[in-house]
């Protein structure tokens, strides 16, 4: 097997490379079987999509942050080389995407290189499709309904899909203010693109991190203190003397933890005389696959019915680093409330749909976690145990990395005794989800309440995402990192949130709507 090499400092701009502390370690070694096995073992038993309180949601993330983090994913990795039939691939794999938040799915290469992605004659807006049921309108499509967007993988699913059309929403409400300043379109083009690229990066900082990441682990309070204080924050981890680089501990691991909150189904929106969340006769619920054209799934003309009510999806009420009582807002015998839906918890379970991925997503290895466990073997990943060691963070014993039996949250198996190999030798994707869910089992064997106990990234997952995130910032001249402390959104603060995006493209983030009582 060949490895990308470890504590090399030539990596070429936009390639990957290796964190600096974690380039000192030996690869973990599993075979395929152990690997299966365990892939398996992650799989919770099949659960149809359902409303309502639910003790695997997460309190501190409402759904829509799990697709907004494939979203963030697709504008800064896309490697299209390496495959499981010939895994030395791996070793030579590229990254196509630049590595920077700067929304090249959405502008592509621009308006000379790809000009049917804007308006003709060109005025600064991005194209938009059809509008559908609810007037908002969709991405652009070919006659086959394929999207004609910057990443076609914006398409992979109807979630993303929205939200691909909901910044460029954003782009093209800022090019008309910039239009009312005199510029001419290709001004108000580059204004628009800067601004809506700064907008994006803060709301990662402010609004998407502390949802996902445990703010107060001590290896990522340094960074957020400086962060907070306005100072370039000293990075452990991220080695900024090199060219700006995309580290294979976050992408092959670390940054898939948003597989695991993903739910099974998603109510998308709510019609006048909606039944209540529990209804047998629900059709607004929509499981994540469903048939070879069902579900959620996307690389078509959404299907009517499909629009999104983003209030389901986000909410205006709910702080970031902030929990949601959970205690609140669940159905009743007297009226059912449609509350925003939470993601699941970040823990070592993916749900059953995950286990098969569609041949469009996945065309070889369709079960998600073997793919992730697989991938981070073949790029040469540390352990676990050895990169929270080497970054300060406590090492979790081997009885504490555990998967459910039978989804059964006080019926643990050790990994170790799945196969011994992962004695002391946990994948790295493993153990990160791992640290995520310790606080979770702790608070229960503590006897509190599932349902208000949240699981967010711990010291070594936390460490290596937001370290990425604010490399990556930092090595961009023209972040909002780099502008200096004076920065200001369209709303003259210093900071800007997702609920911020939507009230800007004229979407209302409403708390709770109630439904029709059940008869």
């Amino acid at each position: 097997m060949q490895y990308p090499a470890h504590g090399a400092h030539t990596v070429a701009e936009g390639g990957f490379g290796r964190m600096k502390l974690l380039d000192q370690l030996t690869p973990a070694q599993h075979s395929n079987d152990d690997l299966i096995a365990l892939a398996k073992a992650m799989i919770s038993p099949h659960d149809d999509a359902k409303d309502g309180a639910d003790d695997e949601e997460n309190p501190f993330t409402p759904a829509g942050y799990t697709y907004l983090g494939q979203f963030v994913d697709h504008d800064l990795t896309f490697d299209a080389h390496s495959n499981f039939d010939d895994p030395t691939s791996l070793a030579h794999a590229a990254n196509e995407r630049t590595p920077r938040f700067d929304l090249d799915n959405i502008y592509g290469r621009g308006p000379e290189d790809q000009p049917y992605l804007y308006a003709d004659p060109f005025d600064g807006t991005l194209l938009l499709g059809e509008a559908l049921e609810n007037g908002v309108p969709d991405v652009q499509r070919n006659a086959n309904g394929r999207a004609i967007i910057g990443d076609p993988r914006n398409d992979e699913n109807s979630i993303v899909a929205q939200l691909q059309s909901a910044f460029i929403r954003f782009h093209n409400s800022l090019v008309r203010q910039a239009a009312t300043t005199g510029r001419n379109a290709a001004e108000a083009f580059a204004w628009a693109r800067l601004k809506t690229r700064q907008h994006y990066q803060r709301m990662l900082l402010d609004d998407f991190l502390p949802r996902v990441i445990d703010t107060e682990a001590s290896t990522v309070k340094p960074t957020l203190t400086a962060l907070k204080q306005g100072r370039h924050p000293t990075l452990r981890l991220y080695d900024l003397t090199r060219p700006s680089y995309m580290p294979i501990e976050f992408s092959v691991a670390a940054y898939r933890f948003g597989h695991s909150m993903v739910r099974p189904g998603y109510r998308l929106s709510v019609a006048p005389g909606d039944r209540p969340l529990t209804a047998p006769d629900n059709k607004r619920l929509f499981p994540i696959f469903d048939g070879a054209d069902g579900g959620l799934r996307g690389f078509r003309k959404l299907d009517p019915g499909k629009h999104i009510d983003w209030s389901l999806f986000f909410s205006a009420d709910l702080p970031a680093g902030q929990a949601m009582d959970n205690g609140e807002g669940a159905p009743n015998n007297a009226k059912a409330l449609l509350r925003t839906q939470l993601a699941y918890k970040i823990d070592t379970m993916l749900v059953d749909p995950l286990s098969m991925l569609p041949p469009a997503i996945a065309s070889s290895v369709p079960s998600l976690a073997e793919r992730n466990l697989r991938r981070g073997r073949d790029f040469g990943l540390p352990s676990g145990q050895h990169a929270a060691a080497i970054v300060g963070a406590a090492v979790l014993p081997d009885a504490k990395l555990t998967v459910r039996v039978d989804n059964a949250f006080d019926n643990r198996r050790p990994i170790a005794d799945i196969a011994p190999t992962f004695k002391g030798n946990a994948p790295l994707w493993f153990y990160i989800l791992a640290e995520a869910e310790q606080g979770v089992i702790d608070g229960v064997a503590a006897g509190k309440d599932p349902l208000a106990l949240g699981a967010r990234l711990g010291p070594l997952g936390g460490a290596i995402v937001l370290e990425t995130f604010v490399g990556l910032m930092l090595k961009d001249p023209d972040s909002v990192l780099n502008v200096g402390p004076m920065w200001r959104s369209i709303n003259n603060k210093p900071t800007f949130t997702m609920a911020e995006l939507f009230a800007e493209i004229g979407v209302a983030l409403a708390a709770e709507k109630t439904l029709v009582p059940a008869e």
